[in-house]
């Protein structure tokens, strides 16, 4: 399929499944999130991880907050992202509390780099990759901006996602730029990918 389909057949998806959000309740997303969160805990990959990467949730993202403060209360590092828009990449700072964060490109809360030691190296790490949605090959229909395609391109560590039931599909869009995870939780089930 040639690369302007799939950016058009991508936009598509991103606005309908923008809308399921939308349209997902509030009480209905902290019981998922919840157990979402829950699940992590149990995963292979998080208990043996020395270092959680894990990004701030927005409005329309699954919460990670208490995965986040789970694991600083574990002793675990935990390093968020700061988007670098001139390069559409990211990099990755060490949080002790959401004190260390304020508001970055896109409004997101990012770490405050004054105060923030950056992280050089992910051995041992763990990596919480954000999406819109994701399919049962393991690909992720993210936001657009394509930055934690290119982090995951050179990233070796483990990766996990986690994804309302609805917003799972049986195929998304995916090319040669688009990389797989290797675990997916839901609220009903996680689901291991072998890249």
């Amino acid at each position: 399929m040639p690369v302007s389909d799939i950016r058009a057949l991508k936009k598509e998806e991103r606005a309908y499944y923008r809308e399921v959000r939308r349209g997902l309740s509030p009480a209905r997303r902290r019981t998922a999130d919840f157990v979402m969160g829950t699940r992590i805990l149990t995963l292979g990959s998080y208990r043996v991880c020395d270092t959680l990467l894990a990004y701030i949730s927005t409005s329309l993202e699954c919460d990670t907050s208490a995965v986040i403060k789970r694991a600083l209360s574990e002793g675990k590092r935990v390093a968020v992202p700061k988007c670098l828009p001139e390069t559409r990449g990211l990099e990755f700072y060490i949080i002790t509390s959401p004190d260390d964060l304020r508001e970055g490109f896109y409004g997101i809360p990012e770490p405050d780099v004054s105060v923030c030691e950056r992280l050089d190296s992910f051995e041992g790490s763990l990596c919480l990759v954000p999406g819109l949605a994701f399919d049962l090959r393991g690909f992720r229909l993210g936001f657009g901006g394509g930055y934690y395609d290119r982090f995951l391109s050179g990233f070796t560590g483990a990766t996990a996602a986690v994804c309302y039931d609805d917003c799972v599909a049986d195929e998304l869009p995916a090319d040669e730029h688009d990389m797989r995870i290797q675990a997916l939780i839901t609220e009903k089930k996680t689901y291991r990918f072998r890249n």
